[in-house]
């Protein structure tokens, strides 16, 4: 059984994805063509993120293409050291489709929450596109920490990919930001390229 809110946000109206929970107690995430199941999932991933990875106050797309992988069982992955001390976590935040290059079949934009540990946490926001019933990453995105940066909500609208960010001047402490800041992007020779002007706009 899956569950879909529809929550209104900054004068629209989106669909947000909720897990659910089958008999067997493991989320299933939606798909009108496929029938992936993004809560468990192997993601790429570098191995050099779990130490060296600084979330700073901007966000940006990667160029780096990892041959790794990272799995999520149930929405989550542990992160160990060798000697099983915790060095955080990686969790399902939402799973947004819609069509981002106009052929009529959507794409999907996840977005992973990456727990260090401690205070800091940053989003990691992987969008693919199906070729039959396999989806390849197009793009991947990295926001910056919490009031920093952080990412709030993802939106697919009019074949744009809406994105809402914490934020930093606005903060009020580092957790949290009295402000949003509204990037819109496209599809460009299969890079998402912004589309100017971003905005700014009171956090609801």
């Amino acid at each position: 059984m899956q569950l879909i809110l529809f929550l209104p946000l900054y004068s629209l109206m989106v669909a947000v994805v909720v897990p659910a929970v089958n008999s067997g107690g493991t989320p299933k995430s939606r798909s009108t063509n496929t029938k992936i199941d993004f809560a468990n999932f192997s993601y790429p991933w570098s191995t050099g993120w779990e130490e060296s990875d600084t979330p700073d106050s901007d966000w940006k797309w990667l160029e780096d293409r990892p041959q790794q992988t990272v799995q999520l069982q149930d929405s989550w992955h542990r992160f160990q050291d060798s000697e099983g001390n915790s060095l955080g976590y990686l969790n399902l935040r939402s799973v947004t489709y819609g069509d981002l290059d106009g052929d009529g079949h959507e794409e999907v934009a996840v977005d992973l929450l990456r727990g260090s540990g401690g205070t800091a946490n940053w989003h990691y926001l992987y969008v693919y596109k199906f070729a039959g019933d396999k989806p390849h990453l197009i793009d991947w995105l990295k926001s910056g920490s919490r009031a920093y940066g952080g990412l709030v909500q993802v939106v697919i609208q009019d074949g744009a990919l809406v994105l809402y960010f914490s934020d930093p001047d606005r903060r009020v402490g580092d957790c949290c930001s009295d402000g949003i800041i509204r990037a819109r992007y496209r599809l460009k020779r299969g890079r998402f390229v912004e589309i100017p002007p971003r905005s700014k706009e009171d956090a609801k």
